[in-house]
C-alpha cells in the first residue's frame, strides 16, 4: 500500500472530486476509505486481489490499540500495544480485478489514469453508525489488508505468518531467538510475547536473520535472567507485508461539520501545545525538553500532545523538523491531528524517527492552526550515539 486517504463519500460539485475530511465524522456518517494499492512484482500481474478494510479502537495518547489481550503486553508497558488481528472488525471487502506489474490503483482526483496508467480505485464507503460514543469521540486504527487469505504467492506480499513457536532465547548482545520453521527475513519486525525469565526479550523488534531457524533482535543487549520457556510466539508488527493503516476519530451525533465550521475563526490560543516527548527503549516518557540519548539507525517514537479549550471536531496539522525551522530546516514529517476531540484532556499524534547521523539533533514540532498560522515550536534535544556491539 502506498497511501491511505479518508474522504467525503460523494463528489463535491465545485472541485469535481471527493474532498479530504477536514473534520472528524460523526456517528452515522459515511467515510470514503481510499488506499493506493501497489503491485510490487516486476513480472506477474495480480488477478482478483481481495482487499479487506478492518477497524479496531485506538488510543492516540498511548499509541495503542484497545483490547483485553494485546499480543505484546508485558509488565510496565502501556504504549505501543497491538491487538491480535482477530480483534478487528471487518467493515468492507473489495476485489481489485487486475493489477499489472508495478501498477497501482488510482486515488480519485489525485491520479490521472491517462498519464500514470493506474487501475480503478479500490475505495469503499464505511458507514460509521454505531462506532461513535454517546458523548465525545472514539478513535480507530483503520487497516487495509491485501490478500487476507494469503493465496497469491510469493510475488505479492502475502499474509503475515501464523504465530511462530519459540524454542529458545539466547541471552546475549544481541539476543538470539530460536524459532524452527519461521519464514522471516532480515529487516522484518516481530512482536515477542510471553517469554518467561528474560523479560527484555518481550516487545517489538526489527530482526536480523542468523540462520533458517534463528534471528537476532536488533538493539537488544545482555540482560538479567535466562530463558525459562514460552507458551506464546512471534508475529509481525502491523503495517508490515500485506497491510497498512491510518487513524480516524468518530464523534458523537451531536457534532456536525456545520458546527465545526463555525469555529474556523477561533483565536490562535484556542489550541495549546502541551508536550513534545521522546520514548525510551522501555516505552517510558523521557524528560520533556531535555537531552534524550538514542542509538543511531534505531527507530524511536515521538509523541506531540495538544489540548484545546473546548470540544470541537476540526483538524490541525503538526510538522516535524530535524533542525530549527526558523533557520530554514526542512520538515521531515507531517501528521493531521484533531486536537479538540478530548478538549482539555489533550490529543496526541505520533511520529517514528530513525536518526541516521551521530551527534546532537534538535527536533521541533510545530502546530499549524487555522489558515496555516503556527504557534511557537516545541523543541526536543536528542543525542544520537553509535549502537553498542
Amino acid at each position: 500500500m502506498r497511501g491511505l486517504f479518508f474522504r467525503k463519500p460523494s463528489i463535491d460539485p465545485a472541485s469535481g472530486t471527493y474532498l479530504l475530511l477536514a473534520f472528524s465524522p460523526k456517528d452515522g456518517d459515511e467515510v470514503r476509505i481510499e488506499p493506493r494499492i501497489y503491485n510490487f512484482s516486476t513480472a506477474q500481474s495480480a488477478i482478483d486481489t481481495v482487499v479487506q478494510y478492518q477497524v479496531i479502537p485506538y488510543d492516540s495518547n498511548l499509541n495503542s490499540e484497545v483490547c483485553d489481550d494485546p499480543i505484546n503486553k508485558k509488565a510496565g508497558v502501556t504504549t505501543g500495544l497491538i491487538c491480535p488481528r482477530s480483534q478487528r472488525t471487518t467493515v468492507a471487502t473489495k476485489t481489485v480485478p487486475r493489477l499489472n506489474p508495478l501498477q497501482s490503483t488510482c486515488v480519485s482526483g489525485f491520479d490521472d489514469p491517462a498519464s500514470t496508467g493506474c487501475a480503478p480505485s479500490a475505495a469503499v464507503n464505511w458507514n460509521t453508525k454505531g462506532y461513535g460514543p454517546d458523548l465525545g469521540s472514539t478513535e480507530y486504527r483503520v487497516y487495509v489488508v491485501i490478500d487476507p487469505e494469503g493465496t497469491k504467492g510469493s510475488e505479492i506480499y502475502g499474509i503475515e505468518p501464523e504465530p511462530i513457536a519459540i524454542a529458545n532465547v539466547t541471552n546475549a548482545t544481541p539476543m538470539v531467538v530460536t524459532a524452527p520453521g519461521n519464514t522471516l527475513e532480515t529487516g522484518d519486525y516481530v512482536t515477542i510475547g510471553g517469554v518467561r525469565g528474560l523479560d527484555r526479550a518481550n516487545g517489538v523488534f526489527q530482526i536480523t536473520l542468523v540462520s533458517n531457524n534463528e534471528f537476532s533482535l536488533n538493539g537488544t543487549v545482555l540482560s538479567r535472567g535466562s530463558y525459562e520457556g514460552s507458551g506464546t510466539a512471534a508475529q509481525l508488527d502491523p503495517g508490515q507485508n500485506n497491510e497498512g493503516y491510518g487513524t480516524i476519530a468518530i464523534s458523537d451525533e451531536g457534532h456536525s461539520d456545520a458546527a465545526a465550521s463555525q469555529q474556523s475563526s477561533r483565536p490562535l490560543d484556542y489550541l495549546i501545545s502541551d508536550s513534545f516527548e521522546g520514548l525510551s527503549e522501555q516505552n517510558i516518557p523521557a524528560l520533556m525538553r531535555s537531552m534524550l540519548t538514542v542509538a543511531q539507525n534505531l527507530p524511536m517514537e515521538l509523541r506531540f500532545t495538544v489540548r484545546s479549550t473546548s470540544v470541537h471536531t476540526d483538524a490541525a496539522q503538526v510538522l516535524l523538523f530535524d533542525g530549527d525551522p526558523s533557520t530554514g530546516a526542512p520538515a521531515i514529517a507531517s501528521q493531521v491531528i484533531h486536537p479538540g476531540l478530548h478538549a482539555e484532556d489533550g490529543t496526541s499524534v505520533w511520529f517514528s524517527w530513525t536518526p541516521a547521523t551521530l551527534g546532537t539533533h534538535q527536533l521541533y514540532a510545530v502546530l499549524l492552526d487555522g489558515e496555516q498560522r503556527h504557534q511557537q515550536a516545541e523543541e526536543l534535544d536528542v543525542s544520537v550515539v553509535a549502537q553498542q556491539q
